[in-house]
């Protein structure tokens, strides 16, 4: 009887798995910065987006402040004054078709600590004509003795107008209707504008 022996090849020792999987292929590295770079687009795109956002509710804030601060002052001043005559040139006065307005302050001239005559009991006002105008080049409102600031009133204004409205004749009872408009411009080159329109009521 034949005995016949079957024997296998050797063979060298078995390689893992994981061993033929290491490295990766250039089309799988193109593939990967590709979806990276993909992702770090978006995150800037959010990231510029978001920080432009913030930056126009900032100034969009800042111009609708600024606008309701400019009438606060203006308000302010206008009140301490009052209607009076000069040279029969009655004041606050209305001037350059709306873009300006005169007006004068009680002051006390003979020194008795109050702004009225203690003897007959009216009101003395300062002879200085102050007026309220605009620089159309530096958007700048303020109150002016002749070519002098005095007090500034607000930055940004872009527009302003005065008119005169009589509400009884007989009580010299008067407005001063007021508009105001403040405008500045965004990093991206957008103009934000915002505008009040009131009165200022006064009476001596």
């Amino acid at each position: 009887m034949r005995t016949v022996l079957i024997t296998k090849a050797r063979r060298g020792p078995a390689r893992p798995r994981h061993a033929r999987q290491q490295g990766l292929s250039l089309v799988e590295v193109g593939v990967s910065l590709s979806v990276f770079s993909i992702l770090l687009v978006s995150v800037f795109s959010i990231a510029v987006e978001t920080s432009n956002f913030i930056g126009d509710t900032d100034v969009d804030h800042s111009v609708r402040t600024e606008v309701g601060r400019v009438y606060g002052r203006l308000s302010e001043v206008l009140r301490k004054s009052g209607w009076n005559e000069l040279g029969a040139v009655e004041y606050p006065r209305v001037t350059k078709g709306g873009k300006e307005l005169e007006f004068r302050l009680l002051r006390d001239l003979d020194g008795n600590g109050h702004a009225f005559d203690s003897s007959t009991g009216q009101l003395e006002w300062s002879p200085t004509i102050y007026s309220v105008r605009l620089d159309g080049t530096t958007g700048v409102l303020a109150v002016y003795d002749d070519q002098d600031q005095v007090f500034l009133l607000g930055r940004h204004i872009e527009d302003v107008d005065f008119a005169t409205y009589i509400q009884d004749n007989s009580l010299h009872l008067k407005e001063i209707q007021v508009s105001i408009t403040a405008s500045r411009t965004t990093r991206r080159g957008d103009v934000l504008q915002h505008d009040i329109a009131s009165s200022i009521l006064m009476r001596n």
